[in-house]
């Protein structure tokens, strides 16, 4: 067999495996794709292709239909289909072919093997079309070198990459349409790759550019990445103003198609950006806002998280620790959704910053050692990633969580770590600034440098025309006016955009005054109301107890000796006169005082030995003023209902204590307990009588409560200086 016929064997084995792939693969690895487009199987141009290339004849009928089937995989990103028919193209190829047809196999070859991640072959391949391009013209090597710098940043070689695509920048220039989307996504890369090395302000210049070439293109995805990268840079850079702006551009370009994902991250940024101003509220806001649309996406498990997370950053800031704990429990729980665990790398520095809120949280909540085990778990995650600032943030958090414990040793260690490390992040800051010096001096030296040739020049063209010296002049000086011009311009527009971010806060916190002038006025009305209760309670009872006992006493003494179950009915309805007016008028409470009163109560629970009511009092040598034994005795009494008709307690304790300033009151009992958010979401009237007379004596309510495992309630209601004399 000669070379020809084994050579011509090969390829056929080669082309009917992967016909053979192609026509049942649907789930084979040449469809397997890893990222793109997912096609459950090839479309029907590919299936006919690749029956025509197991019939062909010809190494020049093969070639054609691979370059046609390279296209198709391509537009499909069928990326190991793509490389396999970019091996087959290689093979066929003699070093009679045309250099197009090489470039084409290895800029195929080396756009798929980046696609897998397998930079190292990407870069070989994309090298060899470099070689091939110096002898096919400019847009060959416009490819060529766009691919390249990318590969460069996937490497992580940050200098390669910034020389090669600042190349491809200047030479897309004069280039045509197709060339610009390489440009816009070279300008994208770049500044990524500089935020990623804290290159702020370089990033910044980037996705300015970026925004710039991208004006007035029908594709307007450019626009809106643009505006999104430049609203999170700019919050880096706690320039709140500038956030505002580029996120509400996004923000408008997201919602013509409703791409939730980047409406959420909008909102995100804004939501940072009233952080930075120190508007909570509005803060607190926009995040809802943000969590609002990502959870439009069921799918986006890592944006729920942020979401989440963000929310209890701000309830831990207002100090709602129990609310900021609970949502940041959740934002870990969307994290591990998709696999149960998480694996994906972007995941981690989520986790982490997770952690380290939950460990501010733990230490609010005077729990150390469970603050100690968040800052554990973070801790490994920042040293996996080298993240310096946050290992910085988790060395003070062992700091303060020791100090929490008394062991100051370890927690004196902690801070010196921590400051270290500022000093080391401190250190790469002034770097960085340094850089961005020395890239404005050097700027500055060329346009000097530049500004000197133009005078010689101008000087040898004096010489030559005193006429185009003055057209020269009149252009500078109408390129100088329209300079100060657009200054103005842009300082106007900067006034404009700052009037209108105060007016749309002077209006939020407008609605907010209104909101909560509405809430004191219920407040007032509801404690009118109670008023008028106990008024109306008192005379019904006075009338109960001052005619209706009165009349029964008389027919009492009328009834004659020998009716004696009339006597006993009579008596009976007596007693049950003065219970009535008992828990009307609360007449006790009223001549003797509170702690009377709740003997009565604690004798009246215990009238049928099913319950054991343990009352407790502490330094209560007088009585309080009458309005605060009256709701404090409701509130107590209303607690008790409540126990004894839904939890079914064998055991209620009550505590009262008298301090300098305040009245303490702790109430347990061992029933069944209940759903407390539920409770607080249904607002029973029970409940919501308890809240309106602990807000009217000024109280501090504090209630504790899960299934089955009983209840606790907590009040503290203060004093003023006349009330203890």
């Amino acid at each position: 067999m000669n070379a020809l016929t084994e050579k011509t064997m090969r390829f056929y084995c080669y082309a009917t495996a992967v016909f053979l792939l192609s026509l049942f693969g649907g789930g084979s690895a040449v469809f397997a794709q890893p990222e793109g487009k997912e096609v459950a199987a090839p479309s029907a141009e590919m299936l006919a292709l690749d029956q025509e290339l197991a019939q062909a004849q010809t190494d020049t009928s093969r070639i054609r239909i691979l370059l046609a089937l390279q296209e198709a995989a391509y537009s499909y990103t069928y990326t190991y289909q793509l490389k396999s028919y970019s091996q087959l193209l290689l093979s066929l190829l003699s070093s009679k072919s045309p250099p197009e047809l090489f470039f084409q196999a290895h800029y195929h070859l080396a756009l798929s093997e980046w696609r897998i991640k397998s930079y190292d072959s990407a870069f070989y391949h994309i090298y060899l079309c470099d070689s091939f391009s110096r002898f096919l013209g400019p847009s060959f090597s416009f490819k060529a070198k766009h691919l390249m710098g990318v590969i460069y940043a996937a490497l992580d070689k940050q200098e390669e990459a910034e020389k090669t695509l600042e190349q491809v920048i200047e030479m897309g220039k004069s280039m045509g349409p197709f060339e610009q989307n390489l440009v816009l996504h070279a300008y994208n890369v770049l500044g990524n790759q500089s935020a990623v090395h804290g290159q702020l302000f370089k990033a910044s210049t980037y996705y300015l550019g970026m925004l710039e070439a991208a004006e007035g293109m029908e594709n307007k995805e450019p626009l809106l990445s643009g505006s999104i990268n430049l609203a999170g840079i700019y919050l880096d850079l706690a320039l709140p103003d500038q956030v505002f702006g580029y996120a509400d551009e996004a923000l408008c370009l997201a919602s013509v198609n409703l791409d939730y994902k980047r409406m959420a991250r909008a909102h995100h940024l804004q939501a940072e950006a009233w952080a930075l101003l120190d508007s909570l509220q509005l803060a607190r806001r926009y995040a809802d806002k943000a969590l609002a649309f990502a959870l439009k996406l069921p799918k986006e498990h890592t944006l729920h998280a942020s979401m989440y997370h963000l929310l209890g950053k701000y309830e831990q800031a207002t100090g709602n620790f129990e609310k900021a704990l609970s949502l940041q429990n959740t934002a870990l729980e969307e994290l591990k959704k998709p696999y149960g665990r998480i694996i994906h790398l972007s995941d981690w520095e989520t986790l982490a910053n997770i952690r380290l809120a939950l460990n501010e949280v733990y230490r609010e909540k005077k729990l150390p050692h469970l603050a100690l085990i968040q800052l554990d778990s973070a801790f490994l995650i920042a040293k996996k990633l080298e993240n310096a600032q946050m290992l910085a943030a988790i060395h003070r958090g062992y700091a303060r969580s020791y100090v929490k414990v008394n062991n100051f040793e370890e927690a004196y260690q902690h801070e010196v770590l921590a400051t270290e490390m500022d000093k080391q992040n401190h250190a790469l800051k002034n770097h960085h600034l340094i850089e961005q010096m020395q890239l404005k001096y050097t700027s500055l030296k060329k346009d000097q440098l530049i500004t000197q040739l133009e005078a010689k020049n101008l000087k040898e063209e004096a010489k030559r025309s005193q006429s185009i010296n003055e057209r020269n002049y009149l252009i500078i000086s109408f390129l100088f006016s329209v300079f100060l011009f657009s200054i103005f311009i842009y300082f106007l527009q900067q006034k404009r955009k700052k009037e209108n971010i105060i007016g749309r806060q002077q209006l939020e916190l407008q609605k907010l005054r209104i909101d909560d002038l509405l809430n004191e006025q219920a407040t007032h009305n509801l404690s009118a109301m109670l008023d008028g209760q106990e008024k109306e309670r008192k005379r019904i009872a006075l009338e109960l107890h001052d005619r209706m006992g009165s009349l029964l006493a008389m027919v009492k003494l009328h009834v004659e000796e020998d009716s004696k179950q009339s006597l006993e009915l009579v008596d009976q309805a007596i007693l049950e006169i003065r219970r009535i007016s008992h828990n009307l008028a609360s007449g006790t409470l009223m001549d003797f005082g509170l702690i009377t009163a709740l003997a009565e109560l604690k004798k009246m629970v215990e009238v049928n030995g099913k319950v054991i009511f343990e009352l407790n009092t502490f330094k209560i040598d007088r009585r309080f003023p009458s309005h605060i034994e009256t709701n404090l005795y409701r509130i107590i009494q209303e607690l008790v209902n409540n126990s004894l008709k839904h939890a079914d307690p064998d055991k209620i304790t009550l505590s009262i204590t008298r301090r300098e300033d305040a009245i303490s009151m702790i109430y347990e009992d061992n029933g069944r307990g209940f759903d407390l958010e539920r409770a607080q979401k249904e607002a029973g009237l029970g409940l919501w009588n308890i809240y309106q007379r602990v807000s009217k004596i000024q109280g501090n309510w504090h209630l504790n409560t899960q299934i089955g495992k009983g209840m606790e309630a907590i009040l503290e209601i203060p004093l003023q200086e006349e009330q203890n004399l």
